[in-house]
């Protein structure tokens, strides 16, 4: 995922209110998600805060960082940075005989079951899992972006696109065989 050391934090006591954690991580390679690629250059810092409920561990975990990737509608490479926080639910998990009842958890976090809570609780997957949520599914430079010309491929708006009408007409665009579809129909 993010390196050879796997994310290992230590748990709170009962006495204990919260154990506090920082940590900065670096993703050696490129992350694929969202049909794009994004390059995590930048150390992402990781932290958080672990607080015990009972027999279970609440986690507060925040990630901030930027991420390198394309502009979806000029292609054009941009830098985004991005600032999330996350709500995890740790259970120490049980056999179920039936007996009991599933206790209704809170709608905001994410709720994992892990086979029990000891000293140490290795979050790697929930860091890699808040860190792939945390990337754009969208990401455009600006929000006035117009894009890419779908017939000479000019940057809309940097520069005056050439093509002219006649051109357009003479050169079918990728949903040109919708028109001819739709005027069968009618």
């Amino acid at each position: 995922m993010f390196g050879k050391d796997n994310f290992v934090v230590d748990l709170p006591s009962a006495e204990e209110q919260g154990v506090r954690f920082s940590r900065e991580i670096r993703v050696a390679e490129k992350v694929s998600c969202y049909d794009l690629e994004y390059i995590l250059g930048d150390p992402v810092t990781v932290s958080g805060v672990l607080s015990r409920r009972e027999a279970r561990i609440i986690m507060a975990l925040s990630l901030k960082g930027a991420v390198c990737t394309f502009c979806t509608r000029c292609l054009d490479p941009i830098r985004l940075a991005f600032d999330e926080d996350f709500l995890y639910l740790f259970s120490a998990s049980q056999e179920d005989d039936g007996s009991s009842e599933r206790e209704e958890s809170d709608p905001e976090c994410l709720v994992v079951e892990v086979p029990s809570l000891g000293q140490t609780l290795d979050i790697s997957e929930q860091v890699w899992e808040s860190l792939v949520l945390s990337l754009p599914q969208n990401p455009k430079c600006s929000d006035e972006c117009r894009g890419l010309c779908p017939f000479c491929g000019k940057k809309l708006g940097a520069e005056p696109c050439t093509c002219e009408a006649s051109d357009r007409e003479a050169r079918p665009g990728a949903f040109s065989v919708l028109k001819d579809i739709l005027r069968d129909e009618n």
